[in-house]
């Protein structure tokens, strides 16, 4: 097999990780399917605080194990690749783009929510949903950094472009989409821009898992 066909063949299995990736965020509305069932009704209660953390709990759970053994298949099996690699440390330029990008997204939420989002939720949650609420976030967000990370590899493979946020246009083009659909245009477009938001982090800590986990996670929960 000549270079071309590795590199495309590599892409390829980068990418196909990527999918897997949404294929588990979707997975959540097949638990919510037999949950519905379960409950005999054909819509959930947001209010209910049993069904609330029921939901949240196994999503999570599913989440949490099925994108960790897709990182492992990942790395033993299909593409060798290791998240937990060394990279070449950040400059400060890099850390004030993030921090601006924090605080442009913050910005946002705030004009979104017409106040802090993490308040409003917890005024109308309460204590205990809260916390499950933002546990849930950080799952999701384990997720999507995974998304961003196997797409941006498929792609740079591809192309040779290492600082264009492919891994943002994919996450846009899935998980900002799958808002559209779930959830209406607006919400879905707000999706979509902070997924490039995502996209650009990841490139900003010169791939660093880590450090663009955690800022992605921050950059989504806001």
């Amino acid at each position: 097999m000549d270079d071309t066909k590795v590199i495309k063949h590599k892409g390829l299995k980068f990418l196909l990780c990527a999918l897997a990736v949404v294929l588990v965020l979707i997975l959540e509305l097949l638990v919510l399917k037999i949950e519905l069932s379960i409950y005999g009704t054909q819509n959930f209660n947001y209010r209910d605080l049993k069904q609330n953390i029921i939901h949240w709990s196994i999503t999570i759970f599913l989440w949490i194990i099925l994108g960790s053994l897709i990182i492992t298949i990942s790395h033993i099996v299909i593409t060798d690749f290791n998240l937990l690699e060394k990279v070449k440390k950040m400059n400060l330029w890099q850390y004030i783009c993030i921090l601006a990008i924090i605080g442009l997204k913050f910005l946002f939420s705030y004009l979104d929510w017409k106040g802090f989002k993490f308040i409003s939720e917890y005024n109308y949650l309460g204590t205990i949903l809260f916390i499950f609420q933002y546990l849930y976030y950080i799952a999701e967000g384990f997720l999507l950094s995974l998304i961003v990370v196997y797409s941006q590899n498929a792609f740079d493979a591809w192309f040779k472009t290492k600082y264009i946020p492919w891994g943002g246009i994919v996450l846009s083009l899935s998980w900002g989409i799958l808002h559209i659909v779930s959830k209406g245009l607006l919400t879905g477009i707000f999706s979509m821009i902070t997924s490039l938001l995502l996209g650009s982090i990841y490139l900003l800590t010169n791939r660093d898992y880590f450090k663009s986990e955690l800022f992605m996670t921050i950059v989504f929960i806001i």
